[in-house]
């Protein structure tokens, strides 16, 4: 799952790939199954994915202490709301791969993350509005194989983003170490 920063793309840009994404499902409306469906969401997934790593926007998640808060919001609900595998917090983006406990919601788990992190954030530089895009995108883990695709995403996203030691904030649980690169 991913969720960003509320700047993290102009609007403009996000309006150009949904109008692509647009353009690309109506270009194959007469062959649509489930499966075409898919392959059009993953290339936009991927789009939007190369246009977070150009870190655009203020990036507020590089901080050290911003991307602590994040951290620990993200471990507070580990063994009663969720299973925490791996995530990453990069400069204006946060992934992470965890599994739902039965009978949660992932809504609810994301939107209390989002709503404790915008309100320290917003305490702690004096200021008042959206942090976070409202949004999120998520994908459940078909197998084994996509489950270590995902860790080694997860893994290897800040060094394709070219960012330093110091630029993005990675965990790993015992599941994910245990998957080779």
């Amino acid at each position: 799952m991913t969720f960003r920063l509320a700047d993290s793309l102009p609007k403009e840009v996000m309006q150009k790939l949904d109008d692509h994404r647009l353009a690309m499902l109506a270009s194959y409306r007469k062959m649509m199954t489930p499966d075409v469906e898919q392959v059009v969401q993953r290339a936009f997934t991927r789009k939007l994915e190369r246009l977070l790593d150009q870190n655009l926007g203020s990036c507020r998640l590089r901080d050290e202490g911003v991307s602590l808060m994040v951290a620990n919001a993200l471990g507070y609900f580990e063994g009663s709301l969720c299973r925490q595998v791996a995530w990453v917090i990069m400069p204006n983006h946060v992934h992470v791969l965890f599994q739902l406990l039965a009978g949660q919601v992932i809504g609810n788990l994301v939107g209390s993350w989002k709503s404790y992190t915008a309100r320290l954030m917003n305490e702690v530089n004096g200021e008042v509005g959206a942090v976070w895009q409202k949004d999120y995108f998520d994908r459940a883990i078909r197998d084994e194989k996509h489950l270590a695709n995902c860790v080694r995403y997860i893994r290897r996203n800040p060094a394709k983003a070219g960012l330093r030691d110091g630029e993005y904030r990675i965990w790993e649980g015992e599941l994910a170490k245990g998957m080779g690169e």
